[in-house]
């Protein structure tokens, strides 16, 4: 059995990304990348199914990337949430209609899901 972290703080957060290429493109959404790497305890971006694992195994708290498919993270939703963690849409919305993913332990997925979309509250870490 797998369980996720019980980290509740962004700074001693591991926040795993989908790669610096899909933020490079659009100067929000680096800015996003930036604030969220800076504020974090550590960050890699390496993207793909693996990231989301290490969220359930409890050896990350937080990861996201965009650009998926359905048979990129259908099976990684069951594996997550089993493992007391959250997956969803950036939004909030459901993974499985979205072409993005943010995979939590829970306890820091709200706090994710506003600094990812960009939302003004999310501008205060």
């Amino acid at each position: 059995p797998v369980k996720v972290s019980a980290i509740d703080r962004p700074s001693d957060a591991h926040v795993l990304h989908g790669g610096l290429q899909r933020f490079s493109h659009d100067p929000q959404r680096w800015d996003r990348l930036a604030r969220i790497a800076n504020e974090a305890w550590r960050t890699r971006g390496f993207g793909e199914f693996w990231m989301h694992l290490l969220v359930a195994g409890g050896m990350a708290e937080v990861a996201f990337e965009d650009d998926l498919s359905i048979w990129d993270i259908a099976a990684l939703d069951i594996i997550v949430t089993e493992a007391g963690g959250r997956m969803t849409a950036w939004d909030g919305t459901s993974v499985l209609t979205s072409r993005t993913a943010l995979s939590s332990n829970g306890a820091l997925h709200e706090a994710y899901m506003t600094r990812l979309l960009g939302h003004p509250a999310s501008l205060d870490f």
